[in-house]
């Protein structure tokens, strides 16, 4: 393999990228735009009642009559269970609850019963201490226990992954296809038939140089979120992965999609046509799972849909096995494309 010559081209795609005006535009501003505009104008409304889930293992009158009178509350919804969690802290993030109340055997309704709070947010734990207070039939003082219970994602934290993804599309794309369109256009590609480089390590040149420039963009993306929305992602070796595995893909895609038209003009319309269905099916800006189930098993075949999958499974939950998954799969197909790229794209205009 010629490193050098890939090095050399891959580093000509950065500055021709940097030139054009157009690609900066829908590379960078772009993404910018819709992760701020819609990051800013989808806000958190108003904080819901607190979830409180409830056992009782007395099953007295008495524990019967207080939690009849804990779920008269107003500020509170409370939701009665039938066997304690094993694992409460656990349970309660997975269910989304603010608190839990579990009655003792021999409860009497003077002698508080056990209560979790959440400690994240001190404010919905002092709404379910006085709900419990409020319910008792005597004015014992309480003692609740704390655990800490990660809040929900907020609609910005949902939309980073998807605008980055969003990014990955925009760059990688267009910039493999305008590789071997404008090549042509300018009558440059038998040229390459004498160059050093055959027309896998081209294509790689090609898609290196484009996932250089969209690390950059998810970088930016990433600060922006950080300062203006205040997400907090969770960044690792997965989150490059498959920023660096989605660009491949796309750009791999993009340069046998070039390959495919033979006319310049039809260049943009045959792009949009990708692009267009790519991003509305590949969950970028709503979860897929509100699709019709058609539509839905339509996704899947999207790398978009993978990319963005993976990138929410390592910067939201923290599932770094779960993202390196998809980035495994998005470099299978990169390396797919790439053996088929250097079947099909040709160096002769014919």
């Amino acid at each position: 393999m010629n490193a050098r010559a890939i090095r050399a081209d891959a580093t000509y795609v950065l500055r021709a990228w940097m030139r054009g005006r157009t690609g900066v535009v829908v590379s960078l501003a772009m993404p910018l735009i819709l992760l701020l505009g819609l990051g800013l104008i989808v806000r958190p409304g108003a904080p819901e009642i607190p979830d409180v889930h409830a056992v009782d293992l007395a099953q007295t009158p008495a524990s019967e009559a207080f939690l009849v009178s804990l779920a008269a509350s107003a500020a509170i919804h409370v939701t009665l269970l039938d066997v304690p969690p094993a694992d409460l802290a656990a349970w309660m993030e997975a269910q989304g609850a603010r608190g839990y109340v579990e009655v003792p055997p021999g409860f009497d309704g003077a002698t508080p019963p056990r209560i979790v709070v959440d400690a994240a947010s001190p404010a919905t734990a002092a709404v379910v201490r006085d709900a419990v207070r409020a319910a008792l039939s005597a004015d014992a003082p309480l003692v609740a226990e704390e655990v800490r219970v990660p809040p929900p994602a907020t609609y910005g934290a949902f939309l980073l992954p998807g605008v980055v993804g969003l990014a990955v599309l925009t760059v990688g794309l267009p910039l493999g296809f305008a590789s071997v369109v404008e090549l042509r256009q300018h009558g440059l590609m038998e040229r390459l038939a004498v160059s050093p480089m055959t027309r896998r390590e081209w294509l790689l040149a090609r898609m290196l140089g484009a996932s250089v420039v969209a690390l950059a963009s998810a970088v930016l993306l990433v600060l922006v979120a950080w300062i203006f929305l205040g997400v907090r992602p969770t960044l690792g070796l997965s989150t490059l992965l498959l920023v660096v595995a989605g660009t491949l893909v796309f750009s791999g895609l993009g340069a046998l999609l070039g390959g495919a038209v033979r006319r310049s003009e039809t260049g943009s319309a045959v792009l949009n046509l990708v692009l267009l269905p790519i991003v509305l099916l590949s969950g970028s800006f709503f979860d897929v799972g509100a699709l019709p189930a058609p539509l839905r098993w339509l996704s899947l075949g999207s790398p978009l849909t993978h990319l963005n999958a993976g990138l929410r499974r390592g910067m939201l939950d923290a599932d770094a096995t779960g993202a390196l998954l998809h980035a495994g799969a998005l470099a299978f197909a990169a390396a797919l494309l790439l053996l088929a790229g250097g079947r099909f794209v040709r160096w002769n205009v014919d």
